[in-house]
């Protein structure tokens, strides 16, 4: 330990400068890397619910929508207007269900005809966003009522984007501010 101290006091009082100035200046770009990180993840989950949000609302006022769920979906219309907004506005699932959870349409058509693992959230007529472990994983998620021309809530339109692809998102902002601070340094 001795030996550092007095090669450290050899040093120039330049170079002792530029070795603290370099280490200011990692420390704080780290720190504003990180900062940046957290910021921009809580952004991005604000966007996404958003999004979410503006979808599930949108299909549920759909006509198609409300017509096909009022009579129990005897043409199948309603999973294949699903596949279509999916497919349209890339969210990664988009479910509609009656009032007691049956699934009218979803990704995986296996589940179609199924009940919901949880009760149905909008049946106070409300819309709901948050955070959803579904079928298929963790998801930023809105839920939208679904109402019949009398206003009474007939189902909901779930609507979500998983974390993975939330994930993948903050990963591809954190390689650019880490590179661009790499390049500022």
């Amino acid at each position: 330990m001795r030996f550092f101290g007095a090669r450290w006091k050899a040093r120039p009082l330049a170079s002792q400068i530029l070795v603290w100035l370099l280490c200011i200046l990692f420390v704080t770009v780290t720190l504003g890397a990180l900062l940046y990180t957290q910021i921009s993840n809580q952004t991005l989950e604000d966007q996404y619910r958003l999004r979410a949000l503006g979808i599930a609302t949108t299909v549920a006022q759909m006509p198609e929508i409300v017509t096909s769920l009022g009579n129990g979906d005897p043409t199948h219309s309603i999973q294949a207007i699903a596949s279509k907004v999916q497919s349209q506005a890339q969210p990664d699932y988009v479910v509609v269900t009656d009032r007691k959870g049956v699934r009218y349409s979803h990704p995986n058509p296996n589940l179609i005809g199924q009940t919901l693992e949880e009760p149905v959230a909008v049946l106070d007529g409300q819309t709901h966003v948050g955070i959803d472990k579904g079928s298929l994983g963790d998801s930023v998620n809105a839920k939208a009522p679904v109402r019949a021309a009398d206003g009474t809530v007939v189902g909901q339109v779930s609507v979500g984007i998983l974390e993975t692809t939330e994930s993948s998102e903050l990963t591809k902002q954190v390689l650019l501010i880490a590179g661009y601070s790499a390049w500022c340094s």
